[in-house]
């Protein structure tokens, strides 16, 4: 589950820090270690996604808020600013600065509204 790899001699896993269990599936450390897959709160119980919790219009911030595309706002990023048309997928900023996941972030963080990255707990 990505939390661990598995040790070839008998098939059992070595957990990384912050994860725990027979198949590292146990957070431990009291929320030492990063959420995976959207997921954030203590013990990464909560999962925050763009198509639900954003709208569509938005990317799922590490604490579960949105950081709305370009023309849009609101909690959920539902409303259109009126007067701006929002940015195609990957292009923010006036709609000019492209920042993706896999090559401006290293796929160790996520492209915020100005195009920058917000680096994953554990990268910087």
């Amino acid at each position: 589950n990505n939390h661990g790899r598995c040790m070839g001699d008998d098939g059992s896993c070595e957990c990384y820090t912050g994860w725990g269990g027979a198949h590292c599936d146990t957070p431990e450390g009291g929320g030492d270690h990063p959420c995976m897959n959207n997921l954030y709160s203590e013990g990464c119980s909560e999962r925050c996604t763009m198509e639900g919790t954003c709208s569509m219009h938005g990317r799922c911030l590490g604490d579960g808020s949105c950081d709305c595309y370009a023309g849009w706002s609101g909690e959920h990023c539902d409303i259109r600013d009126a007067g701006d048309e929002p940015c195609v997928k990957n292009l923010y900023g006036e709609c000019d600065v492209v920042c993706t996941m896999a090559s401006t972030c290293s796929n160790h963080g996520r492209c915020m509204g100005d195009g920058s990255c917000e680096c994953y707990a554990g990268w910087g």
